[in-house]
């Protein structure tokens, strides 16, 4: 096999089923110079079995002991070979034109050392939605806060993933905080082409029904305990990040029917960010609940 110009990370766990839809979709690229790294995070169904029996060539298999996807991701970079990095998670889809459209805009640009990003569609019950995502404009730190980027649009050049790869103490947001770091030093792309399907489903990992919120706190306070960062994104911007993070707690705890732990991490969200409107109507919810209990 040739020296690949794309290498893709694809992370994964237990999800044999899903696998030969999402490999699919990169063997089925107009662009063909690139190479799949499926790196099985300790998987115990019959993931390597599917792998082998699509005989791609391009395709390569790692297997690791589990450490979690950003330790998988890392280990793909660690092996991959070519001179721009892509990520595609198990349930997500290219479309057929994704590599191309990068490599089109890199190669018109000369390779610039920076991450670059698509847009995407949501698929959601294997329907496809075009999703309604702003224009990277503005101060570049805060709109990625503001806007997360699933791994399946973004693209980025090796030399940048020497210096940074994913915090293996994070979990959530380990993404979102891999894309604000490099983005504090290399220049941010955004193509505004729609190249990547989205699954939007139940078990996504932002989720009322598991409390993702509490590990996604946590990896944003790791993220802004670097003062350079923290500076550039302002201190209005953290405190309303940290407010809808524990709005997302209390909406947990009241899924889970917890009105104790509800009602404090409301409160928690409303002294960060007083101004919000869910706030203030979630705290006049409990206000209620409270003067009809007596």
């Amino acid at each position: 096999m040739q020296t690949p110009f794309f290498s893709i990370i694809l992370p994964t766990y237990n999800r044999a089923k899903l696998l030969p839809e999402t490999i699919l979709s990169v063997v089925n690229q107009t662009f063909k110079h690139w190479e799949l790294l499926i790196v099985d995070d300790g998987s115990s169904d019959n993931t390597k079995e599917v792998i082998e029996s699509l005989n791609e060539k391009q395709v390569r298999y790692i297997y690791q002991v589990n450490q979690e996807r950003s330790a998988a991701r890392n280990n793909g970079i660690k092996n991959a070979l070519g001179q721009y990095i892509c990520f595609i998670d198990s349930d997500d889809l290219f479309e057929s034109n994704h590599l191309q459209v990068l490599f089109d805009y890199v190669s018109v640009n000369q390779n610039p050392v920076e991450l670059v990003f698509t847009n995407c569609y949501y698929l959601i019950n294997e329907k496809k939605e075009q999703a309604n995502l702003p224009s990277l404009q503005g101060n570049v730190l805060q709109y990625l806060i503001q806007n997360p980027i699933v791994p399946a649009r973004v693209c980025i050049h090796q030399q940048i993933l020497k210096e940074f790869q994913f915090r293996e103490d994070i979990v959530i947001v380990e993404d979102t905080v891999l894309w604000i770091s490099i983005a504090n030093k290399y220049p941010v792309k955004h193509l505004e082409i729609s190249t990547v399907q989205y699954r939007i489903y139940e078990g996504n990992s932002v989720n009322v029904q598991f409390n993702a919120f509490k590990p996604r706190l946590l990896g944003l306070k790791k993220l802004f305990e670097n003062k350079e960062i923290s500076e550039k994104i302002g201190k209005k911007l953290i405190n309303e990040t940290m407010s809808h993070s524990h709005l997302g707690m209390a909406r947990h705890f009241e899924h889970k029917r917890m009105f104790f732990k509800m009602t404090w991490n409301l409160l928690i969200s409303f002294v960060y960010f007083p101004s919000s409107n869910k706030n203030k109507s979630k705290l006049f919810m409990v206000y209620k609940f409270l003067l009809n209990k007596k």
